[in-house]
């Protein structure tokens, strides 16, 4: 109830003049306003006394109609509440307060989608009301998040929007709603979302790593760099970061640095596995084959599903022509992940091997329509730092 005794409040606040209906009906002013001021105290029973002065002479009145509203909200008697509002509401339509009062009403009974409407209703007759502005942001955030948590993306993104409209310069609604774009591969809507946020917290650290995951998914790497490092800079102790980092380096293919940050992240975070993942691939691309399977291996021993972890084995166990332990490896790496194209493309130089054609047919087929897809190792690195963005979200709004 809390939030319809600030709407009292916005009512006192109210111009006194906006208060007539008609010369005939100001002699009820000083009681309309004596009632609304006993609400704000939580004198329900003086508020509803002079309430009733007022209806005795003016049934009507829409304004004591709704104090009415408030006070019998007040007492938890919804239900009538809830009636004399929607009856103001039919006597005067663009009366914006018993919108916001039966809005309010809604959302302390649950019924988000009805207090929405009703509060987006206030704002449209007369924009700008906090007692209405505020909570309708809160709801629709509230609304949000509860998509994001069904997967339903695109709602997530449409309750976000809706509140932006409401609330253009609130950098943790903008923060939100870029995490869900991103989510969404809308790069550039993210982008544009979290350099908002910085231009109001120019050091605001989860907004800089994020605007490196989106200016990473529109292809500018050199940008992401700047961006991580800076990250890197804000928070020297945080292991994904530097993590983060590394794989923008290795993209770069400065191997010794994105070596240096892949090891930093393992100090600051042990039982972590993607970062053992990139130290093999490296060691592997340098021909440090023994090395690189340890590394794999130390992942798999914290997390045996490990797609990255199982193709470095089955790359490993290919070259060193051990057929079929590459083919057990590179198959547990497709039940783990059947996205990554290149363990479509080592199953069909494996099977190949193997004297299989068909089945090297097939796997160097889904292969090439991955590629095509653009589905291959930046799509791979920007999913690797998706769960970063979520921790972000969590750790911003808990």
């Amino acid at each position: 109830m809390i939030l319809l005794l600030l709407a009292c409040a916005m009512i006192l606040a109210a111009d006194p003049s906006a208060w007539a209906q008609s010369p005939a009906t100001s002699e009820n002013l000083p009681h309309l306003r004596s009632a609304a001021q006993f609400l704000v105290q939580g004198d329900l029973k003086h508020a509803e006394d002079d309430v009733q002065l007022v209806l005795a002479d003016d049934p009507e009145n829409y304004r004591a109609l709704n104090l009415l509203g408030i006070i019998r909200a007040q007492q938890s008697r919804r239900e009538d509440a809830e009636a004399l509002f929607e009856k103001v509401i039919r006597v005067k339509p663009q009366y914006a307060g018993a919108h916001v009062s039966l809005g309010l009403l809604y959302y302390e009974m649950g019924h988000a989608d009805q207090a929405i409407s009703e509060l987006e209703s206030a704002l449209e007759i007369e924009p700008g009301r906090e007692d209405a502005s505020k909570p309708l942001v809160q709801l629709l955030r509230d609304q949000a998040r509860a998509a994001l948590k069904r997967k339903d993306l695109e709602k997530s993104l449409s309750y976000l929007m809706r509140a932006k409209k409401v609330a253009p310069n609130d950098p943790e609604l903008e923060y939100e709603f870029g995490i869900v774009a991103l989510r969404m591969s809308l790069y550039e809507d993210a982008r544009l979302a979290f350099e908002q946020v910085l231009t109001l917290r120019p050091a605001d650290a989860n907004s800089i790593y994020a605007l490196g995951r989106a200016q990473m998914g529109l292809g500018k790497i050199p940008a992401t760099r700047e961006l991580f490092e800076k990250y890197v800079q804000l928070r020297p102790r945080d292991p994904t970061g530097h993590f983060g980092l590394g794989l923008v380096l290795r993209m770069l293919e400065m191997t010794e640095e994105a070596r240096t940050e892949f090891q930093r992240s393992i100090e600051l975070q042990p039982d972590q596995t993607e970062a053992y993942v990139q130290l093999g691939f490296l060691d592997l691309d340098g021909g440090e084959l023994d090395r690189s399977a340890s590394r794999f291996q130390s992942a798999l021993e914290r997390a045996p599903q490990n797609a990255g972890a199982l193709l470095g084995l089955g790359r490993i166990r290919f070259q060193r022509k051990d057929y079929s332990k590459a083919l057990d490896s590179l198959l547990a790496a497709l039940a783990a992940d059947s996205s990554i194209r290149e363990v479509h493309y080592y199953l069909g130089l494996t099977y190949a091997r193997l004297g299989k054609s068909r089945e090297s047919a097939e796997q160097m087929e889904i292969a090439s329509q991955l590629e095509h897809e653009d589905l291959d190792r930046h799509r791979i690195i920007l999913k690797l730092l998706d769960p970063v963005d979520a921790h972000a979200l969590e750790k911003a709004n808990p």
